[in-house]
C-alpha cells in the first residue's frame, strides 16, 4: 500500500530560508525508498476553517484529512504548540467518523500527554514515573534572589521553560544590540537559552539581562563535563552518542560526538521507562550524570539528528542507526 506522508516543522531561522531543512530532506528521502510520497510544509502555513459546524485543517489548501501519515516536528511559540495538539484531536475525531480511512500521527499521544510543551510539564511527568531528575526550581514572577538558600550555594543553569533557543547576531556583526526581529536568516547564529549562575549579580550577564526571568527555570549544575542523548523506539534504546565539551560547559558548543556503545542497563531502563510515560512512537532523550547515576535533562518527540549522522562513526562492532527511517517505521 502506498501512503501520503505529511511533515510539519517549524521554518528555519538562520541560514538560506529556501533550502530544506536536513531532517526534513533525509526523512523525505527515506519515505520514497520505502515507496511512498511525502510532502512537507511549515507551521506558519496552517490554516483552520470552522464553517456550518464542519471543522477543517488546511496546509498549503489542502485538507489535511487527503494524508495517510503525519509528523510534527518542531515549533517556536505556544500557539504554534496548540495548533499540533488542535491537529490530534482533528485527527482523532477523523478517525472515528471514517473507521474505512485511520489516519496515523506519530507521537499523538505524547502531544496530548505534554498538555504544554515546556520544562515544568515534563518535571512533572518525570515525578510521576519515578524518572531520577535534577533538582530543579521555577518562579512565577521571575524573582530569584533566594535562590542561593534553595540551592545550598551551588552553581546552578538558567534555562529557558520552553527550551527556546536564542537568535543572535554573528559576531561579525558591530551591532551586539541588533533585535531578533531585524535578523535576516543569513546574518544570525542560534544559541542555547542557557546561562550558568554562580551569585545574583549572575542573573545581569550578557543576553540573560535582555530577557523576562519569569521565562526561566533554574536546575543544579553536575560539573561533568559530558552528556548522553538516547534515541528510543517506542520503549526501547537503538542508538545514541556521548557528547563531551570542548568550548563552555554547554556541550553542544562546539562539541566532540561518539558512539554510545554497550550501554548499562540504567540507560536501558531509562528510555524504557521515559517511553512508557510518555508513551512515545519516537523520542530522544538527553541524559547527564551525577554522583555516578543517570538523570534526564529532557525528552525530545522531534529531536534532529544531523550530528548524529555527520559526526559520528561506527565503533567497537556498533553500527551507526538510520534514524531518520526508524523514526518513519515507528509509527506505520
Amino acid at each position: 500500500m502506498n501512503y501520503k506522508f505529511l511533515i510539519i516543522d517549524k521554518q528555519p531561522r538562520i541560514g538560506d530560508s529556501n533550502k530544506t531543512p536536513y531532517a526534513i530532506e533525509r526523512l523525505q528521502e527515506e519515505i520514497t525508498k520505502l515507496g511512498h510520497t511525502s510532502d512537507y510544509v511549515y507551521n506558519h502555513e496552517i490554516s483552520i476553517d470552522q464553517k456550518d459546524g464542519n471543522y477543517s485543517i488546511f496546509v498549503r489548501n489542502e485538507d489535511i484529512t487527503s494524508y495517510t501519515h503525519i509528523i510534527m516536528r518542531g515549533h517556536f511559540s505556544r500557539e504554534e504548540y496548540e495548533i499540533k495538539r488542535l491537529i490530534v484531536e482533528h485527527i482523532e475525531n477523523f478517525n472515528k467518523k471514517n473507521p474505512e480511512k485511520q489516519i496515523k500521527i506519530q507521537n499523538s499521544d505524547f502531544i496530548k500527554i505534554m498538555h504544554n510543551y515546556s520544562k515544568l510539564t515534563q518535571a512533572l511527568i518525570f515525578s510521576q514515573n519515578d524518572i531520577p531528575y535534577l533538582h530543579s526550581f521555577y518562579r512565577a514572577d521571575g524573582n530569584y534572589d533566594d535562590y542561593q538558600s534553595i540551592f545550598n550555594n551551588k552553581t546552578v543553569l538558567a534555562k529557558h521553560v520552553s527550551g527556546e533557543n536564542d537568535l543572535r547576531p554573528k559576531t561579525n556583526i558591530s551591532d551586539t544590540n541588533t533585535s531578533e526581529s531585524n535578523l535576516e536568516p543569513s546574518d544570525a547564529t542560534v544559541k542555547k537559552n542557557i546561562y550558568m549562575i554562580n551569585k545574583v549579580e549572575d542573573f545581569a550577564q550578557e543576553n540573560l539581562n535582555k530577557k523576562e526571568l519569569k521565562d526561566f527555570f533554574l536546575q543544579e549544575f553536575t560539573d561533568i563535563g559530558e552528556d548522553l542523548r538516547l534515541f528510543v523506539n517506542g520503549d526501547k534504546l537503538i542508538s545514541g552518542w556521548i557528547r563531551k565539551a570542548t568550548r563552555s560547559f554547554i556541550t553542544v558548543d562546539k562539541g566532540e560526538y561518539s558512539l554510545l556503545t554497550n550501554p548499562e542497563d540504567r540507560l536501558i531502563e531509562l528510555a524504557k521507562k521515559c517511553g512508557t510515560a510518555f508513551k512515545s512512537d519516537f523520542m530522544a532523550i538527553d541524559v547527564i550524570y551525577k554522583d555516578d547515576k543517570p538523570y534526564v535533562l529532557e525528552v525530545n518527540m522531534n529531536p534532529g539528528f544531523k550530528a548524529y549522522e555527520k559526526k559520528i562513526e561506527p565503533k567497537d562492532g556498533y553500527e551507526i542507526i538510520n534514524i531518520a527511517k526508524e523514526m518513519i517505521l515507528s509509527f506505520i
